[in-house]
């Protein structure tokens, strides 16, 4: 299965977790209301919560300037957030304050959204989180689509970004690349190796995505668990790969059946669709909120989320 990996998928899910983050930052109410959104509310603002303060560092014009924009909690986070919403949020912080870097609330949100997504454990300080916005707004055309919307490119700049900014093993566990290599390494790649192992071939093509290359867990997703020899094709029919674009075709019958039972409550299909589909397109949408149960994205993944 020598399928191309999405190694950055997790970066993405970091960059739109970024404005449900920063949000927070803009009243008490808004923090009140992140408060309710399900599970998955209540684990960000225990992690960055104490982070944020609504007078932090602005001056009257840029608090004048967030009041015009007419932001209200309800629109942010009173349904799924989308892309266009979150660069539309984050947007406002570049057009409101004058060196969004120096902003606290802004560097905690990108923080805090990357330790959700590497998990382990593992510590990004500060510094690193404003190394990293200040490299993001040199490098990309357009700085709140790159956090908010990003595209390929944009997702290739912050992985450029994370690799100068991050220490060698933030960098290497919010890539892929982490140390897991042998089974009990990971509960997480441990359940899938076990479900692989017993049959199951998505989990074997999660597990193949997920695993860091020439580790025991990719060895057992390579040839789906001894049923198939290694070869160019996945497991599942579900999760052949468009060859052209390395990314599952969104109108086709994977696709299809992988939404159909991601929205049933399969969300091993949610997580594999969420790996699989095209950066930024629907059935992304749909796996990353889990069928649509979460009103953010589910980091690092819906089953472990919502059936941990």
């Amino acid at each position: 299965m020598a399928a191309a990996r999405n190694r950055s998928r997790v970066l993405v899910g970091a960059l739109a977790l970024t404005s449900a983050l920063i949000g927070s930052a803009c009243s008490s109410e808004e923090r009140d209301t992140l408060r309710q959104l399900e599970a998955q509310g209540d684990r960000f603002v225990e992690q960055v919560g104490d982070d944020f303060d609504t007078d932090q560092q602005l001056s009257g014009d840029e608090i004048a300037c967030l009041d015009d924009s007419e932001v209200s909690p309800s629109s942010l986070f009173g349904g799924t957030m989308g892309r266009a919403e979150t660069e539309r949020l984050i947007g406002l912080f570049f057009e409101c304050i004058d060196d969004p870097a120096s902003f606290d609330p802004l560097v905690a949100g990108i923080v805090g959204s990357l330790e959700l997504s590497i998990g382990n454990g593992l510590d990004i300080a500060a510094d690193e989180g404003r190394c990293l916005l200040r490299r993001i707004m040199a490098t990309a055309p357009d700085p709140a689509r790159a956090l908010g919307n990003p595209s390929p490119q944009d997702v290739d700049r912050f992985v450029d970004a994370a690799q100068e900014c991050l220490s060698a093993d933030a960098f290497a566990a919010l890539t892929g690349q982490s140390g897991f290599t042998s089974y009990g390494d990971d509960p997480q790649l441990d359940a899938l190796y076990d479900e692989c192992d017993g049959g199951d071939d998505r989990a074997c093509d999660l597990l193949y995505f997920r695993s860091a290359i020439g580790s025991e867990y990719e060895d057992l997703a390579l040839d789906c668990a001894g049923r198939v020899p290694a070869s160019d094709t996945s497991c599942s029919v579900d999760a052949e790969l468009d060859p052209a674009t390395g990314y599952l075709d969104p109108d086709g019958d994977g696709a299809a059946a992988l939404v159909a039972d991601c929205e049933a409550g399969d969300l091993l299909a949610c997580d594999l669709l969420y790996s699989l589909a095209p950066v930024g397109s629907d059935v992304e949408q749909i796996g990353t909120t889990c069928g649509g149960r979460l009103n953010v994205p589910a980091v690092p993944d819906c089953r472990t989320v919502l059936d941990p």
